[in-house]
């Protein structure tokens, strides 16, 4: 814009005087500007980068005339250790390149003509030298230069992110320790917590579900007893953990808390689960992952997912799972090596965090075993809790399969025949079936081929399972795996299995699915002398074998009808710790139904229209109506469309 004159007549703006611009001042020091490097603060001498280098006096800054920060005695030492990193870096890579030259030499035994006159004789003697798991340093194969330089790096210039850092001992702030108090504060009295640890390890909780090693577990109880004030938080969370799942089992809590309402002993499981995710905020579990997150995680999900009774509670069990698996992953407990009793293989490269105080009462052995099973049977509920088809995060575990010890605690008696029941059964079972479950998802238009493919990959963990062996404590897990199979079983046959059965393939398909409803019910009956231990959402796979069963009665089946009279059993047998009662007999009842309508198409021979039976059915069901409004069976009436189109295609054959 102008400016105006006196007279109102626009001046010119005035020239301004040219100015000579003063020196740029320096930002960075010379040598990080010629490397191009981000330098430290404004003069500071010598700066963070070159120290790094350990090259600190190569560290100048050109035009600048403020204040230097020159080295103090104390940063000597980090300076002369900088200079030994860059020593042993360069020593690293000799040594790298040494081995490389070796490595692409020939083959052991093979003389390598270097000239006419020289031939040079590899030697073998290094081929049987087995490598040992190292305690100390909780790694094996990592050569000591490496490992001197990565501990060199971290003293001088700090850990990188996604370090594993570890807790130096239970030293907390004060708001911690007031938070650590009244977690202790919630405690039961020493000999009553010592009962109820006794019921966890003598009952169901731990015997189908070994998460703990149960004797330095023990131990550590007696040193906490001893002093409560010096507690990890991570072991007090493991601790609330095994109190949770006894108390929620436990028969005996009136006699063991004399002095509270029933009101309120029915709330202590709910309780003593929240005390142990305090514990866990402690212990830092979100920075520093370590072994006893993971056991408290697999805990929880046997006290949400098992035992729990609401879909609410069964998606806390996928975020606990969610959370155990990446701290698995980040101890790199999926990239385990190594053979029977901790010994590495030979080319492996054994990731076994000795030093976390989980292990701390253990041998190697039993430790590396430990972590094993504990990564399987992650890998295990990965593959078979229900979530979205084919997001797995443990679809390639390296660890290989837990040895078949009957307990950490009597390796010493070696390892026990696949088919004996032991303390990793569950493990080692799940692990596999989980494998054939990623191998060929289920659905709904699945081939014939696909399906016998399938069938094929479900029968290898089903040759593992130890059945008859033990009591239902002992062997409820893995009886759920085994219907758990069959369930899957029955779901990838019964589309193919009541198509035309002058189609061989069709017939085969009928089989093989009727076989697995019967084995799945019969198994589900043994839980009705212990209904505590067979979770609420087994309810779906007695109905589906159910829908099953009753075409085959139908058509002359001679076990169906006796296999619904049992899931009819299972139904209508006392159970006080279901917490979905009404639920339980509307199934009684829809299988009342399916019974009834069999005999009578039975009776009258009415197959040229066994299209109609699952109409029939639901069209009496609906009839009388349900006592419990929130009772809704839409999601097995969803599958009727689906077999009835099947069926209408249907005829006996041969």
């Amino acid at each position: 814009m102008l400016d105006a004159s006196d007279d109102g007549a626009p001046v010119p703006p005035l020239k301004r005087a040219r100015v000579q611009p003063e020196a740029r001042r320096a930002l960075s020091c010379s040598e990080c500007k010629r490397r191009k490097t981000k330098c430290s603060a404004l003069g500071k001498t010598p700066c963070d980068a070159c120290v790094k280098r350990g090259r600190p006096a190569d560290c100048v800054w050109e035009g600048y005339d403020g204040p230097v920060s020159l080295p103090v005695a104390g940063n000597e030492a980090q300076f002369a250790l900088a200079a030994d990193v860059d020593a042993l870096r360069l020593e690293l890579e000799q040594l790298r390149q040494q081995v490389a030259i070796i490595a692409a030499a020939p083959a052991p035994g093979m003389h390598l003509d270097t000239s006419p006159q020289i031939a040079i004789t590899m030697s073998t003697q290094a081929e049987s030298t087995p490598i040992q798991w190292d305690r100390a340093a909780g790694t094996v194969g990592q050569d000591d230069a490496t490992q001197a330089v990565t501990s060199l790096e971290d003293e001088v210039a700090g850990p990188l992110p996604g370090s594993r850092g570890m807790r130096s001992g239970p030293q907390l702030s004060a708001e911690a320790d007031a938070d650590l108090a009244r977690l202790l504060a919630l405690l039961p009295h020493p000999n009553v917590g010592s009962v109820l640890v006794g019921e966890y390890l003598d009952g169901p909780s731990h015997k189908g579900w070994h998460v703990i090693e149960q004797i330095s577990f023990r131990a550590q109880l007696r040193d906490f007893t001893a002093a409560p004030g010096s507690v990890d938080p991570a072991w007090l969370g493991l601790y609330f953990m095994v109190l949770a799942l006894a108390a929620k089992l436990s028969t005996n809590l009136p006699s063991l808390f004399p002095a509270h309402a029933l009101d309120y002993l029915s709330c202590l499981p709910q309780i003593y689960q929240q005390a142990s995710v305090k514990a866990l905020e402690l212990a830092d579990y979100l920075a520093v992952p370590q072994i006893r997150h993971i056991q408290v995680a697999l805990l929880s999900i046997q006290y949400f997912f098992h035992f729990g009774d609401s879909g609410a509670q069964a998606n806390l069990a996928l975020r606990h799972l969610d959370a155990a698996i990446s701290t698995a992953q980040w101890l790199e407990l999926d990239l385990i090596a190594g053979g029977a009793g901790g010994d590495a293989g030979a080319g492996g490269v054994a990731r076994v965090p000795f030093d976390d105080p989980a292990l701390a009462q253990m041998d190697g052995g039993a430790a590396v075993e430990l972590c094993k099973r504990l990564v399987h049977t992650l890998s295990f509920l990965d593959g078979t809790i229900q979530k979205r088809t084919t997001l797995w995060r443990l679809a390639h575990v390296a660890t290989p399969l837990p040895e078949n010890y009957a307990s950490l605690a009597d390796m010493a008696l070696g390892i026990r025949p696949p088919h004996e029941l032991t303390e990793a059964s569950l493990s080692r079972i799940g692990s596999v079936f989980a494998s054939a479950i990623r191998g060929i998802p289920m659905a709904t238009d699945m081939s014939i081929e696909q399906v016998a493919e399938l069938d094929r990959k479900l029968r290898e963990p089903l040759d593992l399972i130890p059945i008859g062996h033990g009591t239902l404590d002992d062997m409820w897990m893995i009886l759920m795996v085994f219907c758990s199979i069959h369930n899957r079983l029955v779901r990838a046959h019964r589309l193919h299995a009541m198509k035309d059965q002058a189609i061989a393939a069709h017939r085969q398909a009928r089989q093989a699915c009727v076989e697995s409803a019967l084995r799945l019910i019969s198994t589900l009956l043994l839980f009705n002398v212990g209904p505590r231990l067979r979770p609420h959402f087994t309810k779906r796979w007695i109905i589906g074998a159910a829908l099953v069963l009753v075409v085959d009665h139908v058509l002359g089946g001679p076990a169906s009808r006796a296999g619904l009279v049992e899931a009819h059993a299972i139904f209508v047998a006392i159970n006080p710790y279901d917490t979905r009662a009404q639920t339980t007999a509307e199934c009684a009842r829809l299988v009342e139904v399916l019974i009834a309508v069999g005999d009578e198409r039975l009776a009258s021979g009415r197959v040229e229209h066994i299209e109609g039976i699952f109409g029939e059915v639901r069209m009496r069901f609906r009839a009388i109506p349900s006592s419990d409004v929130e009772v809704d069976f839409d999601a097995i009436f969803r599958d009727f469309p689906l077999l009835e189109l099947n069926l209408m295609g249907f005829s006996q054959g041969i």
